[in-house]
């Protein structure tokens, strides 16, 4: 008995075949032919591939199916091979035809052994078949195709055609057809494979089985494109009912309007792939004598004479990839919206005549695709996450406190501050998300999986859709974080690059503020001997040694563009001019919070005298639990008021002159200036001068009196 076993190539016509064989397998059969199909309304046998390729190789197809019902799967593969045994020992046929395009991968030694295993033992010959198509024609359908149930455009990549062809080739024959389109036409991969392999059978006699995977028109799938990336930016690769109803409806329109014109890639895009696989297609020509069209001939230079091209940008929109006519897509989004906008935006009682299927799974979503739509094209502004990323010591913690004290009245203007609880309920501070940036970089007390961390963003992004809002989520530790090895930038960028990895597609636009270079600094030595556990130098000698990287404000706004969607930049001093410092920072964000209440000073700062205990006291605190207690105790009033009294109630600066803290914001021109140009452009000055004024006089060495009272508080004699 002889296997006609046709392997694709994907997106080379495998589903229209696969459907035509199912469709004409009685007249198959009276000519000893069969199509053993997996089950009565599957046609691909692609099950199969299951059992041949390892499990870290299968299609995204049947992993899916396999999560999901995977004794459904393995009925299948025992159906194909059941039907395929008893095939073998009847009289009535001669010959066992495949097909499945899941199978056009190259094969290995375990591949090979499977495929021996399972299929050789009831044929006597075997005989490969692939359709080869136009890796640019290949791509531009892939594409079309993936915006079915995916925001993603992949981008171009080399084809793989040669080693697959030839790993078949040195196991048993194949047969090698070319795919071609000509003249806007597409290729008849049945008429083609039936004369050419079946000619028992006359091609006048042949039933063409039911379209599917028909391509869209460009404007359609940008539509979809749109409607993807808004509505779910987190589940790729699963196709919900409302991308169905959508598909269909854009179709009807585009058909009844005369708007079905075929997507075509732009001359860029289209050189670029041939270039890429030019060594793929000679090899094909010269092996399989299959000659493919060259696009825009004039244009691009003889194969032997190209050594590098220039990569293309980094494509996520169809428009980057293809001719989308803008008109023609507005034109079907107004019929779209023209057509349903009443029923689904007014009318909120279900109509008794309608199917109970579109009652059950697609009124609810249709209207919240319309709804979606309303806002994506007319006010061109879908949902957005706010990442506020600090910089530290810029009023991060009073703006989360103010945000979780009002997060209702924040939900009903348009903004979701997204809660930890339930599953952190037993932290005693839930206004920050300070745990979701540790546990990215892998600093997890809490022990949060990766996984729990997606199933947390997505929620939060659920949340905002739901409720037609935007997202905002406040962590000064994104500024700081590294992940990884190598230098600094790479640490951060990669780990800004998870971080942006974890809210899928949807659109995020980091929010940092600055505040001036010489106040970051010392606040930043405050910071760090109120958390310490050992005694720092004084602080001249500790910016000495150390400039924070943080204070790179250039460098890391410029990772923050480069990692997400846009960055909005603010300065603190212009937030803190006023007691309006709430207004002006959510302003940014389009929201108004003027009438919301002030949340007062929610964490009280230390002063210098106390900066200057802490460090001392710091020599003998072991544990952060010793460090809260010493800290409590430093604030109770008759500890704060010796403290004052030793310094004569006067305030003091960490600075030792006026000239050291100028010469300091003079070094740091160079960064400030390129933070100005590409960040605040326009904007005459960045900071408010430094002025004679603004030192207080440098702090003195701790009297010996709070030495003893350190001493006496931790029971030592000196």
């Amino acid at each position: 008995m002889k296997l006609l076993f046709h392997i694709g190539q994907q997106k080379a016509g495998s589903t229209a075949l696969q459907n035509a064989l199912k469709t004409n397998k009685a007249l198959l059969e009276e000519k000893g032919f069969t199509y053993p199909l997996p089950q009565r309304k599957c046609a691909n046998q692609g099950a199969l591939s299951s059992l041949i390729f390892e499990k870290e190789r299968w299609p995204r197809q049947i992993v899916y199916k396999d999560k999901r019902k995977p004794d459904e799967n393995e009925k299948r593969v025992s159906k194909i091979l059941s039907n395929i045994q008893k095939a073998s020992l009847s009289k009535k046929y001669h010959t066992v035809i495949l097909s499945s395009e899941y199978f056009f991968r190259k094969l290995n030694d375990y591949n090979s052994e499977q495929l021996e295993k399972y299929l050789f033992p009831y044929f006597s010959e075997i005989q490969f078949v692939c359709y080869i198509r136009h890796p640019a024609a290949r791509y531009l359908s892939g594409c079309l195709q993936k915006l079915h149930h995916s925001g993603r455009i992949p981008q171009p990549s080399k084809e793989t055609f040669r080693s697959v062809i030839a790993s078949y080739s040195s196991f048993a024959d194949i047969t090698v057809r070319p795919y071609i389109e000509e003249s806007g036409r597409s290729f008849d991969i049945i008429r083609d494979f039936f004369q050419t392999f079946i000619p028992e059978i006359s091609v006048t006699d042949i039933m063409y089985g039911e379209k599917s995977n028909e391509a869209v028109p460009a404007e359609v799938a940008s539509i979809l494109q749109k409607f993807r990336k808004s509505i779910h930016p987190f589940e790729d690769d699963i196709i919900f009912p409302e991308d169905y109803y959508l598909l269909k409806k854009l179709t009807e329109i585009a058909k009844e309007k005369g708007l079905l014109s075929k997507a075509k890639l732009n001359q860029e895009v289209e050189e670029y792939i041939y270039k890429k696989n030019v060594k793929e297609l000679e090899w094909l020509q010269a092996t399989c004598n299959i000659t493919f069209q060259q696009p825009y001939p004039d244009s691009i230079q003889e194969p032997d004479a190209m050594q590098e091209f220039e990569e293309l940008p980094q494509i996520e929109w169809l428009r980057e990839i293809c001719n989308v006519d803008e008109e023609v897509e507005n034109t079907l989004l107004m019929q779209l919206v023209q057509d349903n906008a009443s029923y689904f935006l007014k009318n909120d009682v279900l109509q008794k005549n309608e199917p109970s299927t579109f009652r059950n799974t697609l009124f609810s979503q249709a209207k919240r695709i319309m709804k979606k739509l309303f806002s994506v094209y007319y006010q061109n502004d879908r949902m957005k996450i706010y990442l506020h990323a600090g910089t530290h010591k810029t009023g991060t913690t009073a703006i989360q406190f103010f945000a979780a004290k009002h997060r209702k009245a924040l939900l009903k203007k348009g903004l979701v501050y997204p809660k930890a609880a339930p599953i952190l309920y037993r932290m005693k501070q839930i206004h920050a998300h300070h745990w979701f940036a540790h546990a990215i970089a892998e600093k997890n007390r809490l022990q949060i999986s990766e996984k729990k961390l997606k199933s947390f963003a997505k929620k939060w992004i659920k949340t905002a859709i739901q409720h037609d809002a935007n997202l905002f989520i406040s962590i000064e530790a994104l500024y700081r974080h590294k992940l990884g090895t190598g230098s600094y930038q790479e640490k951060r960028k990669r780990y800004l690059e998870r971080v942006s990895s974890l809210f899928g597609n949807a659109k995020v636009i980091a929010v940092l503020a600055f505040r001036r270079p010489d106040d970051y600094l010392s606040s930043y030595y405050q910071n760090s001997v109120i958390y310490s556990y050992k005694c720092l130098p004084d602080f001249m000698h500790f910016y000495d040694e150390k400039i924070p990287k943080g204070l790179e404000y250039y460098d890391n706004a410029s990772l923050f563009q480069e990692v997400f969607d846009s960055i909005t930049c603010l300065v603190y001093e212009d937030l803190a001019s006023s007691n309006k410092f709430f207004t002006h920072f959510f302003a940014a964000m389009d929201i108004d919070v003027s009438s919301l209440k002030d949340v007062g000073i929610w964490k009280k700062g230390y002063n210098v005298p106390e900066i200057q205990v802490k460090n001392f006291a710091n020599n003998y605190i072991s544990s952060k639990k010793e460090n809260r207690r010493f800290l409590s105790w430093m604030r109770k009033p008759q500890i704060t008021k010796t403290i004052s009294e030793s310094y004569q109630n006067s305030a003091y600066s960490l600075w030792p002159s006026h000239e050291v803290r100028r010469q300091f914001l003079e070094s740091r021109e160079n960064d400030l200036k390129n933070l100005q140009e590409t960040f605040f452009p326009g904007r005459s000055a960045l900071f408010p001068a430094l002025r004679e004024s603004d030192t207080l006089p440098p702090v003195p060495p701790l009297p010996d009196n709070l030495k003893k009272m350190i001493f006496d508080y931790f029971g030592r004699t000196s």
